[in-house]
C-alpha cells in the first residue's frame, strides 16, 4: 500500500471486519474509511502468534503484548459478551462493528527497500491514573493555593480568557466508563 494519508489522527467509519489467519497467526482485520478520505484502509490487530499463543513481540528487551492491546480496542468497540469469535462474519451470532465511528491514527514506517508504508491503529481512551479528588481535598488545595492564584491573576492584570462554549466534562464518569471497558472482564 502506497503512502496516501499524512501521519496523524483521523475520524473514521468502520466499513468491514473479519478474523483472518496469516503466516503470523490470527488477526482481527478492521476496514476503515477516514472521514473525507479517498481510500479505505485496514487496521490489523494481532490475536495470536503463529504458534497459537497470544500475540506479542520483543522490542528493546521488553515484551509487547499485542493481544492485550487488541482486547482494549475490542472492548472499547463494545463486544458485549467476550466471545471474540463473534467478530467473524461467518459466526452464526455475528457481532458487526460496521458503521461505528472511531478515531484512527496513521503513522508511516520505512520498509527494508526504503519505501514508506502507512500503519493504522484505532485509538482508545485511557483511564486517568488515580481517582478523582474528594471535596475535602479540593478545599485543602484552595486554601493552599488560593491566595497565590489570586495574586498571579492580579499580577497578570486582568480578566481570564473567555470560557469556551463547550459543556463541562464529568471526568469521573468518563474515567469510570474507560475503566469499565478495559477488557478485564473478558473470560480468556
Amino acid at each position: 500500500m502506497a503512502v496516501h494519508y499524512a501521519p496523524g489522527t483521523y475520524p473514521a467509519k468502520i466499513t468491514g471486519q473479519d478474523i483472518i489467519e496469516t503466516e503470523y497467526g490470527f488477526q482481527l482485520a478492521i476496514r476503515i474509511m477516514p472521514q473525507d478520505g479517498e481510500y479505505e484502509r485496514t487496521v490489523f490487530l494481532g490475536l495470536t502468534n503463529a504458534d497459537g499463543s497470544p500475540a506479542s513481540f520483543e522490542w528493546e528487551g521488553e515484551t509487547i503484548n499485542v493481544a492485550d492491546q487488541t482486547l482494549d480496542v475490542v472492548a472499547y468497540l463494545g463486544l458485549p459478551d467476550g466471545h471474540i469469535s463473534k467478530l467473524s462474519p461467518t459466526h452464526p451470532e455475528h457481532f458487526s462493528l460496521i458503521g461505528l465511528q472511531v478515531e484512527a491514527y496513521c503513522s508511516h514506517k520505512a520498509k527494508q527497500d526504503g519505501s514508506q508504508v502507512e500503519r493504522w491503529r484505532i485509538n482508545t481512551p485511557r483511564a486517568l491514573p488515580g481517582k478523582p479528588a474528594e471535596t475535602n481535598s479540593l478545599k485543602k488545595l484552595d486554601s493552599l493555593f488560593g491566595k497565590a492564584l489570586k495574586a498571579k491573576q492580579k499580577e497578570r492584570g486582568g480578566e481570564p480568557p473567555a470560557a469556551a462554549e463547550t459543556p463541562p466534562v464529568d471526568l469521573k464518569a468518563e474515567t469510570d466508563k474507560a475503566v469499565s471497558k478495559t477488557g478485564d472482564d473478558i473470560p480468556f
